[in-house]
């Protein structure tokens, strides 16, 4: 099965002039595709605000489909004593 992912233009993204262009992209796609920041190269500038965008940019999709988020779940540990 294909998916159909967008592209920055189809967002109607611009690229800021103070990112490297490629790296930017590349964060788009990673982030868009569902992917996780794991790698040294996932952390530089330019790929985390692609990255960061994606995130946003699928945030907004989805409220506008009345998608609503579900909380995040906590966890939570205890101890208990033998007596």
């Amino acid at each position: 099965m294909k998916n159909d992912y967008p592209t920055l233009e189809d967002a109607g993204i611009q690229i800021p002039l103070n990112v490297k262009e490629d790296l930017f992209r590349e964060g788009w796609d990673h982030s868009i595709r569902g992917g996780n920041l794991t790698e040294k190269e996932h952390f530089k500038k330019s790929f985390r605000y692609g990255f960061r965008t994606a995130k946003l940019y699928l945030n907004e999709v989805r409220k506008s489909e009345g998608i609503i988020p579900f909380p995040m779940k906590g966890k939570m540990t205890t101890k208990v004593r033998r007596t």
